[in-house]
Parts: structure tokens; C-alpha cells; sequence
């Protein structure tokens, strides 16, 4: 729905949309000190970090939201004092639900890799993950390299990462840690249970099980 409000020569163009907002903050692009909500409209694959007070909507992390609220866009040039060219209102709540997405921000040990044990593939004796939900990053240590790279998307269901990288530094048996970025490649979504998190590939097949470090 779209109007117009304004006396005169038009002020304002307000539109409602529906939202979903995401049930965990990331830090907004350009600065680590601000927490942004994410938000995409219906349809949208793709979150967007969304810094805007919404008025009437509290927000509460972990859990997932849908909304629908009125979107104003306000002209500055033809309200005086006006600093914020858009303000958003909520009108009702249409969906809350709880999410395990915050869970995985934490640091992770890899067991097994396609239902093999990672001591049985090479000699390195781990390989510890951490992923950082409020900035969209994993890091970690194969136990020869570091390792460094973003994650792409994630969300109740889905989890991908992007390419990784890591050191130059060479060790006697890379098997396992070659193994294992390779496996993370094919990574598309995930699912927790107790303290194991399941990695699947595109088919929901388990492709690696890690344990959450105490």
C-alpha cells in the first residue's frame, strides 16, 4: 500500500512492507562498536543490515520475526528539522519463532569428516573452528595453519561459507586439513543437536560432525 501525507506540496510517501528480521545482530559494515538487526522482504533469499529504530517493535535475539510495518520517507527539504529521511512503525507482530542460528556462534572440534574419524584420516591430532556470528566470519586451526573467511549466508536452515584462507605453512601430513576445506566447499546448511553440530551438503547428508568445545 502506498499514500501520500503532507499539506501542500507532498512531504512524505508511506508504505507498508512485511519483514522478516533475523534472529541474531552483525555488526554494522564499518564499524565493530554497532550491532545491526538483518531484515529481507519476502521472497528475498539475502539478508540486508537494517540500523533503523523501529518504533513499537522489541527485539529480542534468537528469535526470528516476521512484521509488518509502515515505511514513511520523508522529504528534508520540505520538513523542517528533519534529520532521518525514513522512519519505520510497527503495525503487528505476525510471526515469532525461536531459532538454534545463535548456537552456532561458538567454538567448534572436528570429529568426523564424510563419518570418518578425523585421527583415522591424517596425523594432525585436530581441527578447531570458531564462528562469529556478529561479524559473519570463521577462524580456526587445522593444527599446521591458520585459517580465515567469511560465512555467506546462515539462518535457521542454511549455512555456506565462502573460499577459506590460510597460512603457507607446510606440515608432513596435510591429508586431513586438505580434506577438510575441500568438505567445507560442499557445506550448505546444518543442524544441532545437544553439543554436535552437523554440517549437510545440498542433499541434507551429513558431510562432518563436530563437538563444541567447552
Amino acid at each position: 500500500m502506498l499514500y501520500a501525507c503532507g499539506s501542500g506540496k507532498q512531504s512524505s510517501i508511506i508504505i507498508t512492507e512485511t519483514l522478516e528480521v533475523a534472529s541474531f545482530k552483525v555488526s554494522c559494515q564499518g564499524t565493530n562498536d554497532v550491532q545491526c538487526m538483518q531484515v529481507r522482504k519476502k521472497g528475498q533469499k539475502n539478508w540486508a543490515e537494517f540500523n533503523i529504530p523501529i518504533k513499537g517493535f522489541e527485539y529480542q535475539q534468537g528469535y526470528k520475526y516476521t512484521i509488518e510495518v509502515i515505511k514513511e520517507n520523508l522529504d528534508p527539504t520540505k520538513v523542517p528539522g528533519t534529520v532521518e529521511t525514513l522512519n519505520y512503525t510497527l503495525i503487528k507482530q505476525i510471526r515469532k519463532q525461536k531459532e538454534n542460528t545463535i548456537r552456532l556462534h561458538d567454538v567448534w572440534v572436528v570429529q568426523t569428516i564424510n563419518d570418518i574419524p578425523v585421527n583415522d584420516i591424517g596425523k594432525q591430532p585436530q581441527i578447531v573452528l570458531e564462528l562469529q556470528l556478529n561479524n559473519k566470519k570463521i577462524l580456526g586451526n587445522d593444527s599446521c595453519n591458520k585459517f580465515f573467511g567469511a560465512i555467506e549466508q546462515v539462518d535457521d536452515n542454511n549455512l555456506q561459507f565462502g573460499l577459506l584462507g590460510r597460512t603457507k605453512k607446510m606440515c608432513p601430513d596435510m591429508t586431513a586439513a586438505n580434506l577438510f576445506y575441500d568438505t567445507m566447499q560442499e557445506v550448505d546448511g546444518y543442524r544441532i543437536e545437544k553439543l554436535s553440530l552437523y554440517l549437510l551438503n545440498e542433499n541434507d547428508e551429513e558431510i562432518m560432525k563436530l563437538k563444541k568445545v567447552d
